[in-house]
Order: C-alpha cells, then structure tokens, then sequence
C-alpha cells in the first residue's frame, strides 16, 4: 500500500497526524512542504490540497487534507489501536475535547491569521496567547466533568484524538510563550504524551529540516 504524508515539521495539525499514524503503526513515505515558502501555493501542491494547508494524506490515489478527517479516516481504516475508544458517550466526549482545539484554538494561531490581526509581532503574540490560554482553561474544565479516576491521558490510559490535538498545540503554545506550568492537569498529559514511543517517532524534531 502507497501511502504518502504532505506536512511540515512543527505545524501542530502535522503532529497529529503523524502521531496518529504512529500510533497506528502505518508506515508512509515523508514529503516536507515549507509553509514559510511558496511550497503550500505551488500548483502542484494545490492540486492535492485546494486549501494550500498541510497535512494532506495521499493513499491508494486519494487524496485526504483536514487532521480531523484523515484522523476519522485512520481510525476507519485501521481500527487498531483505536484512538476513539469507548462507549457512544466517552467517544463522543472525546470528540468535544478534541473539537475544543480543533476549532476553537489552533485555527485562532494560524500564521495566516496571525498575519491578519497584525504585522506587529508583539499583537500576534498577545493574540495567540489569549486563545490558547482561553482553550486550555476550557478544556481543564471539561476534564473536570468527564474524567473517571486519574487516566494517564485526559480520558484514558492511552492517547485519543483529544491528547492528540491537545498535545499539538500545547507544542505551539510553548512557542508563544505559553507555559505548561499554567495548567497542571494539562501539563501531566503533555509530560505522558513525551514518554509515548509513538509520539516520540512523531514529534517535530525529527522532522525538523536539516
């Protein structure tokens, strides 16, 4: 089976997807698109991805873009290990959680939307800051209704499309001076993910270019 990956290293929906085919076990081929270039608005790239945003999956000839749906689409494809385990209503909590940081805070961290609000560093960082700090307090405190016990990660023992969403962007977060510190719940469930071998064979470093 052909399976190619379009992403670049340190975009957070990259990360997920990487992780998710980490966990997964589904070995691809690794194509790096520079979104500081005009790699994502090449014509060739837009023929795979119409949107000009990474990832895109392309296997078996289709071509797949959004992290939410190619992770859908893994979890369809190779159920095992799953990543949206559990009963109709842990899945559909562990959807909330993920969609908290799926639409509510990465797209708010977008370069191009950072561009935007601003040409001025210091208001972009300012900007970011407020939405990710707003979608971590959110999500601390959906945990605080739906966790049962002290699960490794925010609902289970093992990563789900939540961790995996959450963790990305706690990655960016971190970049724009956002410090784990601020939420210790949060901060466990990062720790955890940098112990996980598949987040490990996943994480940006090993696809920063050289």
């Amino acid at each position: 089976m052909s399976i190619s990956l379009y992403h670049y290293w340190r975009s957070s929906t990259s990360i997920r997807v990487r992780w998710a085919l980490a966990i997964k076990g589904v070995d691809y081929d690794s194509e790096h698109v520079n979104l500081l270039t005009a790699d994502a608005k090449s014509d060739e790239y837009l023929k795979k991805n119409p949107n000009g945003y990474v990832p895109t999956l392309e296997i078996e000839g289709n071509f797949l873009g959004e992290s939410m749906a190619i992770m859908e689409f893994l979890e369809e494809r190779f159920p095992a290990p799953s990543i949206i385990p559990g009963d109709v209503y842990v899945k559909a909590n562990i959807r909330q959680l993920a969609e908290l940081i799926n639409s509510g805070v990465q797209p708010l961290h977008n370069l191009s939307v950072m561009k935007k609000v601003s040409d001025v560093k210091e208001e972009q960082l300012s900007w970011n800051q407020h939405w990710i700090r707003r979608g971590f307090a959110a999500y601390e405190g959906l945990l605080t209704n739906y966790r049962q016990g002290e699960p490794k990660f925010s609902l289970t023992d093992e990563p789900t499309i939540a961790d995996i969403c959450l963790v990305a962007s706690m990655y960016s977060g971190q970049r724009f001076g956002v410090e784990l510190n601020e939420f210790s719940l949060l901060e466990q469930i990062y720790n955890a993910a940098m112990e996980n071998r598949a987040y490990q064979v996943a994480a940006p470093e090993k696809f920063k270019p050289k």
